[in-house]
């Protein structure tokens, strides 16, 4: 068949797979094909503009213009993701003049020293032009107080608010002095999703407050950053309710005079948990042979209180620690006391991971899996033991997993390209199942490697 004789609704269906840039270029294949197009287009509801569609060369700097007939053609839209542009604030005075229906919004400013994503200003402009707004994601906003109560009082229906979390945007990050926390109270019943970012030590603060508003009978979700982990009873005493909870945490097992070995056994409290992400985000405080948090009496305590696991992650996102135990007697327990558990990761940096911790981790056989070697972030130390995942223990897992769908390798130094061949052989042998493969921060792994790999049809391959 000849694809003029598809009919219009026909047409439509063989658009929508095509990513969007590539359709703007059809739509000046013919008359026909423009308004097929165009009408297709004029049903979208949700978008996702980045750099590949800004098309300034490259560069950060928004294409205002081409934003702008973007929006045009697309007037139905709810939900906008905006990502590694800018600056964000001019585009949120098109976008109120062309799309009046947004109900959903993300908008994540380039990563960098001093960037900030959207304003004050700009921020009161969206929640005047979009009440009905119940999804806001602004993980690099320049967040104060005022901010906080803005949103929280004038979006009567927000579900997700998310502010101040783009760790990765600088390893120093922190939210603006002007946040301390106290009006997270006015944060209203609906919303049942919310992330928080980093104070500047205002534990205290952003836990009295968050208590004494309705959200904290209401969040199902919850995000939060403690430089002391001693908060983390509060927060297992006051909010049972949780389904999701995602920790991070300033350092090692001592702060200051604040002592925080084994306050994660206080997480056995909350027995709706279904994703639990505890991740150590401390800088530079091991200079001294301390020890991770996750002791594993501790670690071992919350875990088997939390029937109702699905995802666990534990993770070091950007630390190391001298002295570790080893948690394979608690990866052995691990399916007994979390039967529905579908995804685990996991980092070297917090555990003193070896060939038999691998085994282990692979027995449990779950379909999302995250592994991570030791990342020192400045310098290297003659006193400590790093950890490597080796090509085979990758390769071996990856065997051990049968119904793998997703496996993300982190950070893993010795991994090379013949880990990523012997990787793609095995899955090639799995063509019924649509398998995610992806490798982050690989320096071993080069651009010219990335071209020679065969990818079986079944397989998404991605370098970060």
């Amino acid at each position: 068949m000849n694809i003029n004789e598809l009919n219009d609704d026909c047409l439509k269906i063989v658009f929508s797979f095509i990513p969007f840039g590539e359709l703007l270029a059809d739509r000046r294949v013919c008359k026909d094909w423009k308004q097929v197009i165009d009408d297709y287009l004029s049903h979208v509801i949700h978008f996702a503009y980045n750099t590949s569609l800004n098309g300034n060369d490259g560069k950060y700097d928004v294409n205002l213009p081409r934003f702008g007939r973007y929006l045009q053609l697309m007037p139905k839209l709810t939900s906008l993701s905006v990502t590694d542009v800018e600056p964000l604030d001019p585009m949120i005075e098109i976008l109120v003049a062309k799309c009046p229906h947004i109900t959903r919004l993300y908008m994540k400013g380039v990563e960098g020293d001093g960037v900030e994503s959207i304003t004050l200003k700009a921020i009161e402009q969206l929640v005047a032009a979009y009440p009905a707004l119940t999804h806001l994601d602004v993980p690099n906003c320049d967040v104060n107080d005022r901010m906080i109560e803005i949103v929280a009082t004038r979006l009567p229906r927000l579900v997700r608010f998310n502010f101040g979390t783009d760790w990765d945007q600088l390893d120093d990050y922190r939210l603006s002095d002007g946040f301390t926390g106290q009006t997270l109270r006015y944060i209203s019943a609906t919303t049942k999703s919310l992330m928080i970012g980093e104070s500047e030590g205002n534990d205290q603060m952003v836990i009295e407050s968050l208590m004494a508003g309705p959200a904290r009978q209401h969040v199902l979700a919850l995000k939060i950053h403690l430089n002391e982990l001693k908060h983390l009873s509060t927060i297992c005493d006051q909010m049972p309710q949780l389904r999701e909870f995602y920790c991070s945490f300033d350092g090692g097992d001592i702060s200051g005079d604040v002592n925080n070995v084994g306050c994660v056994s206080h997480l056995q409290s909350l027995k709706n948990l279904e994703v639990l992400e505890v991740s150590d985000d401390g800088r530079n405080h091991c200079y001294s042979g301390c020890y991770s948090l996750y002791t594993l009496r501790s670690l071992t305590d919350a875990i088997s209180g939390l029937s109702r696991l699905k995802v666990l992650r534990l993770l070091d996102h950007d630390n190391w620690h001298l002295n570790k135990e080893s948690i394979d007697p608690l990866l052995s327990q691990l399916k007994r006391y979390c039967p529905d558990l579908t995804e685990f990761g996991v980092s070297a940096g917090l555990f003193d991971l070896k060939a038999k911790s691998y085994l282990l981790i692979g027995r449990l056989n779950l379909p999302v899996l995250t592994i991570q070697d030791d990342r020192i972030p400045n310098g290297w130390y003659d006193d400590i033991e790093t950890h490597y995942m080796s090509n085979d223990d990758v390769v071996d897992l990856l065997k051990a997993t049968k119904s793998m769908r997703r496996f993300r390798v982190e950070n893993c130094l010795k991994i090379d390209n013949e880990a990523v061949k012997a990787c793609l052989e095995v899955l090639a042998s799995r063509s019924r199942r649509r398998i995610e493969l992806i490798f982050v921060n690989m320096k071993n792994i080069t651009e010219e490697m990335r071209n020679e790999f065969t990818v079986p049809p079944n397989v998404s391959l991605v370098f970060m």
